[in-house]
């Protein structure tokens, strides 16, 4: 049980770090940074700012088997278009990850889930999913603020 709340916690920790990294580098940018991107048909900052904020939230909806219409319900209803309510959904993410990892039994964790779209993972593979969602998508907006030369002060990997 010990090596299990190790884990866990380690696992909380990491998604506290990239939520801290991002909440930094949304305090550093000015306004007209937020609709800088890559070119045409990609993200912008506010755009993967916003998918970043939502990730946790969605993905556990995922790990649970949610269906393609409750995921589709679900973004439409949590799409933050301001910084404070960027800001707001990140934490609240980093809060539903937290409750759902230290009040999932370790017997569970190994249990196999589907996603709507068919992949089937278990629990730890699904919070390892999460994981490196958040840190692919930190990294493409770290990249997209370096190209624009947007100075950003910032530690990414603690």
């Amino acid at each position: 049980m010990k090596d299990s709340a190790v884990f866990i916690e380690a696992m909380i920790s990491q998604l506290q770090e990239i939520t801290t990294s991002l909440l930094t580098i949304i305090d550093q940018l000015h306004d007209h940074h937020f609709s800088l991107s890559l070119g045409h048909e990609k993200r912008n900052v506010h755009d993967l700012l916003a998918h970043l904020s939502v990730i946790g939230q969605a993905d556990i909806l995922i790990m649970n088997e949610a269906s393609e219409a409750e995921m589709n319900h679900f973004y439409a209803t949590h799409d933050p278009q301001t910084r404070t309510e960027i800001k707001q959904q990140l934490l609240l993410s980093l809060q539903v990850v937290t409750h759902e990892a230290r009040s999932t039994p370790w017997s569970l964790w190994e249990v196999r889930s589907r996603s709507w779209w068919g992949h089937t993972r278990s629990k730890i593979e699904w919070m390892q999913q999460l994981i490196a969602h958040v840190y692919h998508h930190q990294g493409q907006l770290h990249a997209l603020l370096t190209v624009h030369d947007v100075p950003i002060n910032c530690v990414l990997f603690p």
